[in-house]
């Protein structure tokens, strides 16, 4: 069942069954308290019997509610993170969601990646967490309290609930802390110290080849700092708040289980108990014990409620940024512009090309590009060459004119034989077999061998056959510019499609390989293409020239004459021979080979030697350590005094250990927050 149906009814089930174990449990002690004290060896033994067939059980229970609830969590996960993909990808919204936070602003998405692989993970694993315990605790509450109000009366089924949810009303008072906030502002500045590793990562051999190791250290190491900065003001301003709740919910918690539990045998029992044989006191004992499990149970049932709320509030912090990530895909244009339409042709009509800054470029566009056509496109840098193709490709909107461009239509074998191919300057390589990079985009297409090799040949790239064959690889580690845009030329040469936008394609490759692009693969596959580049060698390619960038937004298009520049291309191309392809092979060759040697260093092991502060804090926290199991080791000792002034009915010792209890109470909270903030700041 879609969305983890099985593990909810598994979960409900499993929950049942853990109430009968907590149940039966608690009889079980009663039963082994009863009869050690009066020593009876064969009831003992069956008792430890049952109690072991009862802790294997308990022991499978466990594992298998841990494994239900990951499987929901997974299901939910699953389930969010499609639907967040499906978002991601419609219309392009990736590229609008990048753009916009290149632009900034405020309410820019930054860190997709760590908003829908982390958040969406800590929303989905923390919700069913906190749906599987509100199960248990509304069946566990409503039985263990039954049987309180049954056995002992309704105060005791009433008390767990009464004392968390004032504790809880009163913490909320007195250390109010809007923790989801909290978090998702530390939350957004690591994401930001990520990001800056991972364009460390990405543009390492640009970052070593101008030396801007310095530059970058410094880069990561500010907003790292921002982080913790960030983390400790946090950890500062949640000191408050996990004293209170630690008290409240702790060390109090314990104190008043206890109290409330043996105050009646002491103070309020008109008669006092027989406590003349070993039998009664064996009895009164296990009553005890066993009013105390159920006690302890119904206080857990109570307390997973109350836990669930303050879990809901730190989920609240992830929940905010997986939401402002939807509500920015839902916000992005669902359908295409009426102004573009579908025809077997590319066409601008009277189009305004503005950048979503609202920067105009060129104005009333007008341009056709037929079947079997060409035009060469030119203009400065920031003139809006490419940007023309973000309109055409719906990557940018445009508020007037209209735009005609052909629709997509791949064959059953891959080939993209309709629509439009665009081969940009730095190409794009898929991590994977050569086979997969030369098919890309399309997932799946077989390619025989055969004519593997044949396009590889074309493009003078058939020793990444012999080199790589079937290996899955990093293109980009191994492969030089020019290689790349050889690549994807072969990738051209199998799609085979009718139109294409060649942006700077060839900016890397030999003039011998530009002609052969030029005079044989665009031609014998019949696509009408345009080309952005600034070389006035290419108009011999080409059939019309549009020149963009004049300081009017205006622009030129004139039909070019070929002949013209025959003569021209010819004699670059004759200079260009003089490397014959053997030479460029050879030379592609050591390209590919410098390419692949890998350069590194051995890390030196350094011993990291600590401050004279932060020694002298480590010393605090590990005395503090060892004053707060102190702490605990007495709590122990006066609670269990405690269940002794029930026999002895000495009510002046048992007020003496409730204050003593109380103080260490204090004194372990306060002890347990001081370690909590050494344990951060060191």
């Amino acid at each position: 069942m879609a969305g983890g149906g099985w593990q909810l009814y598994g979960i409900l089930i499993l929950s049942l069954i853990r109430i009968w174990l907590m149940s039966a449990t608690s009889r079980v002690v009663q039963k082994l308290d009863v009869n050690a004290m009066t020593r009876n060896q064969a009831e003992f033994w069956r008792g430890w019997k049952e109690q072991l067939q009862l802790a294997v059980v308990s022991c499978i229970h466990r594992q298998t509610y841990k494994y239900v609830e990951n499987s929901l969590a997974v299901a939910w996960r699953k389930k969010l993170t499609e639907a967040l993909h499906k978002k991601y990808f419609k219309n392009k919204n990736y590229y609008i969601l990048a753009s916009q936070a290149a632009q900034g602003g405020e309410t820019s998405i930054g860190d997709p990646d760590e908003r829908i692989g982390e958040d969406a993970k800590d929303v989905a694993t923390q919700l069913a967490h906190v749906f599987c315990e509100g199960i248990y605790a509304s069946t566990a509450g409503t039985f263990f309290a039954m049987q309180l109000g049954k056995l002992y009366g309704v105060q005791y089924a009433l008390a767990p609930y009464l004392y968390l949810w004032s504790m809880f009303i009163i913490t909320k008072k007195v250390s109010p802390l809007p923790i989801g906030k909290w978090i998702s502002e530390v939350r957004s500045k690591f994401a930001n110290y990520k990001t800056a590793h991972n364009m460390l990562e990405t543009n390492s051999e640009a970052i070593a080849a101008l030396e801007g190791a310095s530059f970058e250290a410094g880069t990561l190491k500010s907003r790292f700092i921002a982080a913790m900065k960030k983390a400790r003001e946090f950890h500062k301003v949640v000191l408050w708040h996990n004293l209170t709740e630690n008290l409240a919910f702790d060390w109090f918690l314990r104190c008043f289980m206890a109290t409330f539990i043996i105050t009646p045998h002491i103070f309020w029992q008109k008669t006092k108990p027989d406590l003349t044989s070993i039998a009664n006191i064996a009895q009164l004992k296990g009553d005890i014990g066993h009013q105390f499990v159920l006690f302890v149970q119904s206080m857990i049932a109570a307390g997973t409620t109350a836990k669930m709320l303050k879990q809901l509030d730190r989920i609240s912090g992830s929940a905010s940024r997986v939401n402002s990530v939807i509500r920015a895909l839902d916000a992005m244009p669902q359908d295409e512009s009426d102004t573009v339409l579908s025809g077997d042709l590319i066409a601008f009509e009277n189009v305004d090309i503005v950048t979503p800054q609202g920067r105009t470029l060129v104005k009333g566009l007008t341009f056709n590009l037929k079947k079997g056509t060409s035009l060469l496109l030119t203009g400065h840098n920031g003139a809006g060459k490419s940007s023309i193709f973000r309109c055409l490709g719906g990557l940018w909107e445009h508020s007037t004119g209209t735009i005609t461009k052909p629709g997509s239509d791949s064959t059953s074998d891959g080939h993209q034989k309709g629509g439009v191919y665009y081969l940009p300057q730095k190409p794009y390589n898929v991590r994977g077999t050569l086979t997969e990079q030369i098919t890309y985009p399309v997932k799946g297409a077989h390619l025989s061998e055969e004519t593997l090799k044949d396009v590889l040949e074309k493009v003078d790239l058939s020793y990444l056959l012999d080199t790589y064959g079937d290996m899955m690889v990093n293109w980009d580690e191994v492969l030089s510019l020019g290689e790349m845009q050889r690549l994807a030329i072969a990738r051209l040469l199998f799609h085979e499609p009718a139109f294409a936008i060649l942006d700077e394609c060839t900016s890397a490759v030999s003039g011998e390989m530009e002609r052969r692009l030029y005079e044989h693969v665009l031609k014998d596959a019949k696509t009408a293409y345009i080309t952005i580049s600034h070389r006035p060698v290419l108009k011999a390619y080409h059939d019309q020239l549009l020149t963009i960038g004049f300081p009017d937004y205006t622009y030129t298009l004139e039909t070019l004459d070929k002949d013209k520049y025959v003569h021209q291309t010819a004699r670059a191309h004759a200079v260009m021979k003089s490397s014959s392809p053997k030479s460029h092979t050879k030379q592609a060759r050591a390209d590919t080979s410098k390419n692949k040697a890998m350069l590194g260093a051995f890390l030196k092991l350094i011993r990291i030697g600590l401050p004279e502060k932060k020694a002298q804090r480590l010393a605090m926290a590990v005395a503090a350590v060892a004053v707060q199991v102190g702490v605990k080791v007495q709590t122990t000792k006066y609670l269990g005094g405690m269940m002794s002034t029930v026999f002895k009915q000495d009510k002046r010792e048992f007020v003496e250990l409730v204050l003593k209890s109380l103080g260490c109470a204090v004194t372990g909270a306060v002890v347990g927050q001081c370690i909590t903030y050494l344990e951060h700041d060191i």
